[in-house]
């Protein structure tokens, strides 16, 4: 247990708040984008995030800041 303990400590003091922040983001963006789908079907929700300027760009950002996370 106190394993777990320190390795979660030493991971988060390694992050700096603003990763902290991101990673919370795009957890929350992925999530919604999820559970999207599954209440109102595939295509409309397709073609709502393509329609939505806003929906399209925090979508953007959401893939480009895993894409730096990851590598």
């Amino acid at each position: 247990m106190d394993y777990c303990r320190d390795f979660y400590v030493e991971i988060s003091a390694s992050l700096s708040s603003y990763m902290k922040i991101s990673l919370a983001v795009v957890f929350v963006v992925m999530v919604g984008l999820l559970y999207l789908p599954l209440r109102t079907g595939i295509k409309r929700t397709v073609k709502a995030v393509l329609t939505n300027d806003l929906i399209t760009a925090i979508f953007l950002v959401t893939v480009f800041l895993a894409i730096l996370l990851v590598g």
